[in-house]
């Protein structure tokens, strides 16, 4: 859309865009992401609605990501994964 100029729309129930995302094929730490995303003007995505996020799963799944995506937590020294 050219509203999101290289970014893909996130289309909302309405039909209006909600968001405008991309997803990188880079895999770094959550710092590298921010400078990555500070470089185009803008900040890694918050996800809040289905629709992100099946756009976040349809997008991985076409790149060949079809095992998942890491999108974003910590894991603490026991072991216990959280956001």
């Amino acid at each position: 859309d050219d509203d999101c100029y290289d970014f893909d729309a996130i289309i909302n129930s309405d039909g209006l865009i909600e968001n405008c995302m991309k997803v990188s094929s880079s895999s770094t730490v959550f710092e590298m992401a921010e400078t990555e995303c500070a470089a185009n003007l803008s900040s890694l995505a918050s996800i809040h609605s289905k629709q992100a996020n099946d756009f976040i799963r349809r997008k991985s799944v076409s790149m060949g990501y079809s095992d998942g995506v890491l999108i974003g937590g910590s894991v603490s020294d026991d072991g216990t994964f959280s956001w």
